[in-house]
């Protein structure tokens, strides 16, 4: 047996202040935070010293309860503070947990909801641990720290923190399948929750694992009523279906920082609604065991919806590595013209990339992406990964890609691109490639639908559009058509090469020079050649030159000493009158001199040099050239 502890409280002895020296302090003589050991409200000790650690197979346990003594310890607290107006009584508490395990079978209820004080009620409860050691150290069980260990009904929450403001939970771990039977595990690790009322909760150095009932949540953070102002700091989360679950329309201003979410089955981290805000966190899910497993998902129900519609969303400073899922899905399951209007930033964020395809990121709402500073790794010459950006039916999406790492090494696979709907692209990325594997270095601006609008704004500041350019899609080639204010087609630039213009007074202006079809009524066509080339204008002449650029692969042979060689290359295209310039995109040496080339009928012939004293066989080289026919 062990003498119970009676609650202390940490006091300030004044034996050597003046009672000048209190009057001037009159917070001096006041108590602080009560401390309430949860051992007094707890047997099952290996030791009758007060201070030994509980065990797995003797751990603390409740004297008249089923929660180790963790509830009797908290509703002391409470008790002190009900019906009291003193100003001593309203400074909180702090209920300190034991060291070692402890036996949980029923759910740890801490509900200030009942404490009114002059209005003021759920504040000031610390609970607060010996650190979240883990059960398992190797072939050893960790006695470090305070380990919460679930052996109740299957299914259920092992901590709920209900109604309780201005309170920090820290120092502690949840296991929430404390018997190891695979059978009674725990539902929800952490649930925070209000019927009324809650704001400023913080839970910090926690750690939860083995929570696969149902529904499988460390942490489910979420009410139909206000919840403001909590934080979620340095917590470990692993064997979990979800790592954390926030919903509720008046659940805000919630930040998750330096959270590791690990061996989850399905979300890393699930928001519903409101807003979102992840810092330096980090997902871990390389297992390949399940087939849908998202690090982080951002579902909007929309107004017309299920549920509320999710707000801004800031991810930053986070780490991904996975080889299923996706690292972020956003995915909008009403089609609701008022659903995710705010944006979403990903900044400064890492994903390495263990998957041969997917989606790497996921985006199907109508706000804009912010996507910047991040690093898109592929983790070897065998993977892949696309960012997929798509807008809902009918609606409208803008992204901007600025200032981003994509690995794109020779041998890899490329970290593609790809677009759906109506989408906007504005970026200053090297390296991405779009869906067919070409380059868009240096991309700029992208365009899958929508228009590209021309603003005035008068002296009396009202804006004006008094020219727009809308990509038509619908027509066989798709053409750019250049409207007026009201709407009204001016000309068209069709992809096959034609520049058409209206039927009224037709013409084209550059500077001090117009050009004007031969009969001004109708309808005029400038035809552009179908290969690559500048079309010049001036007042006097209409001078066309097509050029035709391109690579062959130049095979010279032997090349006797002091002696010239010629070398033919097939290339379509070319007719014998273009005058053509080419060089060597590797060098054969000092001694190799390119004379010139020239082209033939379907061929380029390239005449080298051997300005050496031995006869040399030069290698293979590519050769870049281009030929102008005026």
């Amino acid at each position: 047996m062990h003498s119970v502890r009676r609650v202390r409280a940490i006091g300030i002895v004044a034996v050597v202040f003046t009672l000048g020296m209190l009057a001037a302090h009159p917070a001096v003589a006041q108590s602080d935070h009560e401390i309430v050991y949860v051992e007094d409200f707890a047997h099952g000790k290996v030791d009758p010293s007060p201070y030994a650690p509980g065990t797995m197979e003797n751990p603390w346990i409740g004297l008249a309860d089923n929660t180790g003594g963790i509830e009797p310890a908290v509703n002391s607290c409470k008790a002190k503070h009900t019906g009291s107006q003193d100003g001593a009584s309203l400074q909180g508490c702090i209920v300190v947990l034991p060291r070692g395990f402890v036996e949980i079978t029923e759910t740890i209820d801490v509900n200030w909801d009942d404490v009114w004080l002059e209005g003021l009620a759920q504040y000031g409860i610390v609970v607060r641990g010996h650190g979240y050691g883990l059960k398992e150290n190797g072939l050893s069980r960790s006695f470090a720290g305070t380990i919460l260990v679930w052996q109740g009904e299957a299914n259920a929450t092992v901590l709920r923190i209900r109604d309780t403001s201005f309170s920090s939970f820290e120092d502690f771990l949840i296991d929430g399948d404390g018997d190891a039977d695979g059978y009674h595990k725990a539902g929800i690790g952490i649930e925070v929750t209000s019927g009324g009322s809650a704001k400023n909760i913080t839970i910090r150095r926690v750690g939860i694992e083995s929570v696969t009932g149902d529904p499988g949540v460390g942490i489910d953070a979420g009410s139909s009523f206000q919840m403001s102002e909590m934080e979620f700091d340095t917590l470990w989360i692993r064997g979990v279906n979800v790592g954390v679950h926030q919903w509720g329309k008046q659940t805000a201003d919630v930040t998750y920082r330096k959270i590791e979410v690990a061996q989850f089955e399905k979300y890393g981290m699930d928001f519903e609604a409101a807003p979102i805000d992840v810092h330096d966190c980090v997902f871990m899910n390389t297992s390949g065991s399940a087939t849908a497993d998202i690090h982080v998902k951002a579902q909007d129900l929309g107004t017309g919806g299920a549920g509320p519609m999710a707000l801004w969303a800031l991810f930053e400073g986070n780490y991904h590595e996975t080889n299923s899922g996706s690292a972020y899905l956003f995915h909008s399951a009403v089609e609701d013209a008022q659903y995710k209007r705010w944006p979403t930033t990903i900044l400064n964020t890492r994903v390495n990339w263990f998957r041969d395809g997917g989606n790497i990121i996921d985006y199907r709402h109508p706000a804009p992406l912010n996507l910047i500073g991040c690093s898109f790794d592929l983790s070897d010459s065998t993977r892949a990964g696309t960012i997929y950006i798509g807008s809902p039916a009918g609606q409208k999406l803008t992204a901007t890609l600025i200032g981003n790492f994509y690995e794109n090494r020779s041998g890899f696979h490329k970290v593609r691109l790809a677009t759906g709907g109506d989408v906007t692209v504005v970026s200053d990325d090297a390296g991405l490639v779009d869906a067919a594997g070409d380059s868009l270095d240096a991309a700029g601006l992208f365009l899958t639908g929508g228009s590209l609008n021309w603003t005035t704004v008068d002296s009396g500041g009202i804006a004006a559009i008094p020219f727009r350019l809308d990509l038509d899609t619908t027509s066989s080639p798709s053409k750019f058509v250049l409207r007026n204010s009201a709407g009204l087609a001016i000309s068209s630039w069709s992809e096959d090469g034609s520049l058409s213009l209206g039927t009224s007074s037709p013409s084209v202006s550059l500077g001090s020079t117009t050009v004007v079809p031969e009969n001004p009524s109708a309808a005029a066509t400038i035809t552009l050649p179908a290969t690559s080339g500048t079309v010049l204008l001036n007042s006097t002449v209409l001078p066309m030159i097509e050029q035709l650029c391109g690579t062959v692969e130049i095979d010279p042979g032997l090349i006797n000493a002091k002696t010239s060689s010629e070398t033919e290359a097939p290339y379509s295209g070319l007719s014998g009158a273009e005058v053509c310039s080419c060089v060597p995109l590797a060098e054969w040496g000092d001694d190799i001199i390119v004379n010139y080339c020239y082209a033939g009928s379907n061929a380029l012939t390239v005449r080298l040099y051997n300005a050496g004293t031995k006869s040399v066989n030069p290698p293979s080289r590519t050769m870049r050239f281009c030929c102008s026919k005026p």
